[in-house]
């Protein structure tokens, strides 16, 4: 990210260098203002360049809004876990599970065309756990008979962040569907693919 921000910066500066040179250089004349022109141009689209790419990758902003969200839910439960009573505390949890239920399953099924028919957490609860949010367990369950729940096969990729792991383990497999669930959810919400359970059903 900071990559591409210094670059545009280095971007700006030149063309706005090489249009002061130009500025110079040219005569008066309707060639100088021609000149001045195309560059005023080229500036104007090397600093909209940033929200021009914003637009063209639609499904990575959403992404980016589903991984903040997640994170400040979070962090909203972990700020108020002392002020609360048990049993407000108790309600504040079940209310980000089934937050972070709604908005897993809107994630996958934006991104995949998929129908989710079932999602089962297994997190860590306790607020004063510095682990909290962290998920354990998930199961998810798919509709079978939705357009790309496709029963094609590849080598089951670990996705995971452990680096010990091996990347592949040739010996299972999984749908191509179950596949890129598993990438966007570690994408998204940092979930590790080991962690996450798929399965099909014919509705």
């Amino acid at each position: 990210m900071l990559e591409n921000i210094k670059s545009w910066i280095i971007d700006i500066v030149i063309i706005v260098c090489f249009s002061v040179i130009i500025d110079m250089v040219l005569p008066k004349g309707n060639i100088k203002k021609y000149a001045k022109f195309i560059m005023g141009i080229i500036i104007i689209v090397v600093i909209i360049s940033p929200i021009i790419d914003i637009f063209k990758q639609p499904m990575d902003l959403d992404e980016h809004l589903d991984t903040i969200t997640h994170r400040l839910d979070i962090e909203e439960i972990k700020f108020n876990a002392k002020n609360y009573e048990q049993q407000q505390m108790e309600n504040a949890v079940e209310l980000f599970k089934r937050r972070l239920h709604n908005n897993i399953q809107h994630t996958i099924e934006r991104n995949h065309d998929v129908k989710v028919v079932g999602i089962d957490l297994d997190m860590v609860e306790d607020p004063k756990d510095k682990f909290f949010g962290e998920i354990k367990e998930i199961r998810i369950t798919i509709d079978e008979s939705s357009p790309k729940a496709a029963v094609e096969t590849v080598s089951k990729v670990e996705i995971t962040s452990d680096k010990n792991k091996p990347a592949k383990d040739e010996t299972a497999y999984t749908t191509t569907i179950e596949k890129e669930i598993l990438e966007t959810m570690y994408k998204v919400y940092g979930i590790d693919g080991n962690k996450i359970k798929i399965t099909q059903e014919n509705l």
